[in-house]
């Protein structure tokens, strides 16, 4: 749905409708306790952008039943003389966060602009977005990809025809699709494992003080054991730590638990496949200290264990070593910083000098390529 936000389509619907069709402020940019519109304008000011009184369009999903899913708002903003001044691209998270991009779209409505947001895990925060935003008319076609180091990764359109709002057609969808909001927005069930009884507690005790009991269920369970079908399974650096002999049980259990047509996003550290068989018979400070009975594989491990115990086959794979390495001087970095914190939790100053050793050693593994990091989206076959 579209509207102007100065005012909008909600301000005429009929009161017993307008939990069918509501646009609240909480829901987009800005102070809560301020409208939309002044919320747009004061972005845009931020931005030394003056639209004195021009035309804003929005275009949102309504709250429907007291729920909305809206992955993306998009604002087309008018000088007062009808001119189109800018674009502002509104994301939204699975984390109820926001981000605006403010762009400034050619003839067509195209416009780029580099991603500086986390929108879900299956991506990282790298890469250009290349948008194609015209202003509506009598049809909608927006779409929206992201590409890293050149290639494209995602790709999403919304395509519509424009309609006025009447009662009568509210109503018409309203009785066509009196859920479809809500089976959206509330559909998405999360089932997390693990076998530390510490990390369940402390989990399931954060997923209750955000109120989320009803939608994500943290179980104390080893992954082998585990039943049900899921759209999604989302598996971040667990392979290095099951041990090479039971990878073919470890994504035989992922192509087990996936529901057909589904996706598995797994993140692995890896190394070269000759290293890999080096270190398979071996013994080192890392299996001593660190993962106790585990193996980084490589890519070509991963490929046959697939091949030979799985329907399951790579589809996309986005190699992140280049900027794991930054990710990991981070953390040792703020690791050192907070070495007397970590004391006051009981560990040693040996376990502080071991674990810095740890960081150090991997980001060294990762710039000098010895050790790399892939997220890998794997599916069964058309």
């Amino acid at each position: 749905m579209h509207a102007a936000v100065s005012g909008g389509p909600a301000a005429a619907v009929a009161r017993p409708l307008r939990p069918f069709a509501q646009f609240r402020t909480r829901d987009h940019l800005g102070d809560p306790g301020a409208s939309i519109r002044a919320n747009v304008d004061g972005y845009l000011a931020g931005h030394g952008i003056d639209l004195a009184g021009g035309q804003v369009l929005m275009l949102a999903n309504a709250r429907v039943l007291g729920r909305v899913f809206n992955p993306l708002t998009v604002y087309w903003c008018h000088r007062a003389d009808g001119t189109l001044a800018a674009v502002v691209a509104e994301v939204h998270n699975t984390y109820g966060e926001r981000h605006c991009y403010l762009l400034d779209p050619d003839a067509r409505g195209r416009a780029q602009a580099d991603k500086d947001f986390y929108v879900s895990p299956f991506l990282p925060v790298a890469g250009r977005y290349r948008m194609r935003l015209p202003e509506p008319a009598g049809t909608l076609r927006l779409a929206v990809s992201l590409d890293i180091d050149g290639q494209p990764v995602f790709a999403a359109t919304v395509r519509g025809l424009r309609s006025p709002y009447t009662t009568w057609r509210l109503i018409s969808h309203v009785v066509r699709y009196p859920w479809v909001t809500a089976q959206v927005s509330a559909g998405a069930r999360v089932t997390t494992l693990t076998i530390s009884r510490a990390q369940c507690a402390k989990a399931r005790a954060r997923i209750a003080a955000a109120g989320l009991t009803d939608r994500v269920d943290v179980q104390l369970l080893d992954y082998r054991q585990a039943t049900g079908s899921y759209d999604v399974i989302l598996s971040v650096e667990m392979i290095e730590a099951v041990g090479e002999p039971y990878w073919p049980a470890y994504f035989a259990t992922l192509d087990r638990l996936l529901a057909p047509g589904g996706r598995v996003g797994l993140q692995a550290i890896t190394m070269p496949h000759d290293r890999m068989l080096a270190t398979l018979s071996g013994h080192t400070w890392i299996h001593k200290y660190i993962f106790p009975g585990g193996q980084v594989p490589s890519l070509e491990a991963i490929l046959a264990t697939l091949r030979e115990h799985t329907g399951l086959r790579i589809s996309a794979d986005f190699p992140l070593g280049h900027r794991y390495a930054r990710t990991l001087h981070e953390w040792q970095t703020r690791f050192l910083a907070a070495a007397d914190d970590v004391g006051r939790l009981g560990f040693d100053s040996v376990f502080r000098r071991m674990w810095n050793l740890y960081l150090a050693y991997s980001e060294a593994g990762v710039r000098s390529g010895y050790l790399d990091v892939h997220q890998l989206l794997l599916q069964r076959p058309s």
